[in-house]
């Protein structure tokens, strides 16, 4: 229910009590300029009771459409991803090939590349600094989760595609030094509360640099809360170029740096189709050529913000 449209003899002061009311009653709300028909003389009191109107709204945290994300939420950085601040760290020397179920590495300094095949493996509290093409490998793994881990790929010291590679649960990681941050693989993900930034390659600036990768036979991926800071191309990168891609959410991400579009969402790949991809709530810093840019798919998008202006970015299909 919405609060009651007040006609034109209302005053303003009664329109923004009417619609206060409603707030303080769980309902819905209208802006209280509907209805309103006013002289010049009454101008600037009329906005100024709506500007304080909104202000108690934006307190309450209810929207009357497309919900901004929250301006006091602190998007993930170096001061909160990665291994948490006191934790001692110990050397790890193996396995680097991890074919068991149900193994867990925590509070470890790691100095090579992990390769992980079996069911439930979980990562937590570790720093890996490597020098190989994944830092992770959980290609053929089950169900893996990497937590509150910094992992540092070699930079322009080497050709890394990513510090993780497959699907998962990944939770609040730093994530730098490599052409990607995150490509995910077949299946289901969860990418929540991450920290990606300073992508750099031995590629250079020929690498293809996106913060999250999904390219194609994932279903069912959550892409919420994270901070990627591009560069080149994307921030997230959505494609069919090895299969269906379907019900993706990106939701409530920092999406800036410096690429050619925060996020593309490209279903002419050669193989399957992108369905029920939705882009929400996510503040986004306009890259070289825009914000989006899509083709050959129809996702949707609401509540998203310029992260400069903060004004409501309009989307319109490529």
């Amino acid at each position: 229910m919405t609060a009651n449209r007040r006609q034109s003899m209302d005053t303003p002061a009664n329109v923004v009590a009417a619609a206060d009311a409603a707030l303080a009653s769980g309902q819905e709300v209208v802006s209280p300029r509907d209805g309103l028909e006013t002289g010049d003389a009454e101008m600037t009191r009329m906005e100024a009771e709506i500007e304080a109107f909104w202000k108690r709204i934006l307190l309450a945290g209810q929207f009357a459409s497309d919900p901004l994300p929250q301006a006091d939420f602190a998007f993930p950085d170096a001061s909160n991803t990665g291994v948490p601040a006191g934790t001692v760290l110990a050397p790890y020397d193996g396995p680097f090939r991890i074919e068991a179920n149900d193994v867990m590495i925590e509070n470890k300094e790691i100095r090579q590349s992990i390769r992980v095949l079996g069911s439930n493996f979980v990562m937590k509290n570790c720093r890996l600094i490597y020098n190989d093409y994944f830092g992770v490998d959980l290609e053929g793994a089950t169900s893996p989760t990497i937590q509150d881990c910094t992992l540092i790929g070699p930079g322009n010291r080497g050709r890394s595609s990513a510090p993780i590679l497959g699907s998962g649960t990944f939770l609040r990681n730093d994530i730098s030094g490599a052409e990607n941050g995150i490509v995910l693989q077949a299946g289901k993900s969860v990418v929540k509360g991450n920290y990606i930034h300073d992508l750099e390659s031995g590629v250079g600036d020929e690498g293809h640099y996106d913060g999250i990768s999904v390219q194609g036979a994932q279903n069912d991926v959550l892409i919420e809360d994270n901070t990627i800071v591009g560069r080149d191309t994307s921030d997230i990168f959505i494609k069919n170029d090895f299969g269906d891609i379907n019900n993706v959410r990106v939701n409530h991400n920092l999406l800036v740096g410096t690429p050619g579009f925060a996020l593309y969402v490209d279903g002419r790949g050669p193989k399957g189709v992108i369905t029920n991809v939705s882009v929400t709530n996510n503040r986004v810093k306009r890259g070289g050529y825009g914000f989006f840019s899509v083709d050959a798919a129809a996702p949707t998008f609401s509540g998203n913000v310029d992260a400069d202006t903060g004004k409501a970015i309009s989307v319109r299909a490529g």
